[in-house]
């Protein structure tokens, strides 16, 4: 086998091998955040009852990813009314708007399962001077956090219809980011942060879909201190939500879906770091030591469905066998609940597995730990080596075969994927030494 058939990022190196361009990699890091700090633009009149704040940052393929937070929002359904929620805002003209901030309806549509702020607006939220609010007012309403009643947010989610952890967990991400812009934002009307932790104590999430929570749903929450609820329970009147909303960030704008057919020439990313510890922090996880465990812990995920690793049980045994110092795990994460795997991943040094969702277990791995991936054929995707190297991480890959088995389609998607014993062990070989220096 030469050396051609897998792939190696060695973390020591990396400064030196891969020359860093800003202009790319400033979104991995906080300066992403202070892009939308910078960028931000009332889009309500003067006059208008409500307020609408939204935050855009112009993306490394020159979109402009946008989020928005509005106040007072009236949440009633009546006969005759299109959508649900009401903000009573007269919108300002383009030519009132600030250079480089989009106008409302020119909101990316990213065709990404219905989600984002342009879908949010256009299923759920109508913006107009007859709004219910406005003649139930007299002048111009004080923004959100000018007293104790109006603290807190809904936070309105709309969330990907698959509970796949890759996905959902960088949907979880862009509302984070969402979040800690605000907090980081002063409110020009208030002189105050948008978000404070007095408004993170009555805020709640208004979930508007009809997916089921999953296993990852109590993430969504860390920055809300109030129970969950329903749109349609808020609706009905069993429920209440705050009047001061928040449409974050779609999933597919976040910075790790950029770039992730290309290898970044990057280096650690703070803004995932920050992402990983908020997590294991909010399930009580402590950090593991950056001490390597000895002997060396070692992961291969058992994938069950799509891209199944033809004869899996073999090719583990074969290597449990060449690497007897090494200690081994052939895991269906799909058997744990998450805080059992992510407990799991801050006891591991080595994550093995097909391209795939399970490698996003390599963001909570200990620090200075491999992964190792095994891709379809035809497949180029650096998402998961551009990943390890945000993380510190060293990073191998090979490519499997073309093999036409019973399950055979032509996608990379759903066929299973199939390597030679021999040659699994040698890309092993160089994984475990490789994890060892």
């Amino acid at each position: 086998m030469t050396s051609g058939l897998w792939r190696f990022h060695n973390r020591d190196k990396s400064a030196a091998g891969i020359q860093e361009d800003s202009s790319r990699c400033r979104r991995f890091n906080d300066a992403y955040i202070r892009g939308f700090t910078s960028r931000f633009a009332e889009y309500c009149d003067a006059t208008s009852p409500a307020s609408l704040t939204c935050f855009t940052h112009q993306a490394f393929n020159l979109r402009l990813d946008t989020f928005c937070v509005g106040t007072p929002a009236e949440f009633t359904w009546e006969v005759g009314q299109a959508k649900p929620i009401s903000l009573s805002c007269r919108l300002r003209k383009e030519y009132d708007l600030p250079d480089c901030i989009p106008l409302l309806q020119d909101l990316p549509n990213y065709g990404w399962f219905d989600t984002g702020a342009f879908k949010v607006f256009e299923e759920f939220i109508n913006i107009s001077e007859n709004s219910q609010s406005l003649s139930s007012h007299e002048g111009p309403h004080p923004v959100s956090s000018a007293s104790e009643s109006e603290k807190g947010y809904s936070f309105l989610i709309k969330r990907e219809w698959d509970h796949n952890m890759w996905h959902e967990l960088l949907q979880i991400f862009s509302l984070y980011n969402s979040v800690e812009v605000l907090r980081r934002s002063i409110d020009p009307k208030t002189g105050m942060p948008f978000f404070t932790e007095e408004d993170a104590r009555l805020s709640k999430l208004v979930i508007l879909d009809d997916t089921e929570p999953g296993p990852y749903f109590d993430l969504w929450t860390a920055d809300t201190g109030l129970p969950p609820v329903k749109l349609n329970d808020v609706l009905s009147g069993n429920e209440t939500a705050p009047k001061s909303i928040l449409v974050p960030l779609v999933g597919i704008a976040n910075p790790l879906w950029q770039g992730d057919w290309q290898r970044l020439p990057c280096g650690e990313s703070s803004l995932l770091h920050k992402f990983t510890q908020k997590v294991l922090t909010f399930y009580d996880i402590p950090p593991s030591s950056q001490t390597p465990h000895r002997p060396q812990r070692l992961v291969m995920i058992d994938r069950k469905h799509s891209r199944h690793l033809l004869h899996t049980n073999a090719l583990f045994e074969a290597l449990q066998a060449r690497h007897p110092e090494v200690k081994m795990t052939l895991l269906d994460y799909g058997t744990l609940d998450f805080i059992a795997q992510l407990e799991t991943d801050q006891t591991t040094d080595i994550l093995v597995g097909v391209h795939g969702a399970g490698l996003t277990h390599g963001m909570f791995l200990p620090p200075r730990s491999t992964i190792a991936q095994i891709l379809p054929p035809t497949l180029d995707h650096y998402g998961f080596e551009n990943m390890a190297r945000f993380l510190g991480h060293k990073y191998y890959s090979t490519h499997t075969k073309a093999f036409e088995s019973v399950n055979h389609t032509g996608d990379w998607h759903h066929d299973d994927v199939f390597i030679e014993n021999e040659e699994f062990l040698q890309f092993m070989d160089e994984v475990i030494k490789g994890a060892s220096t």
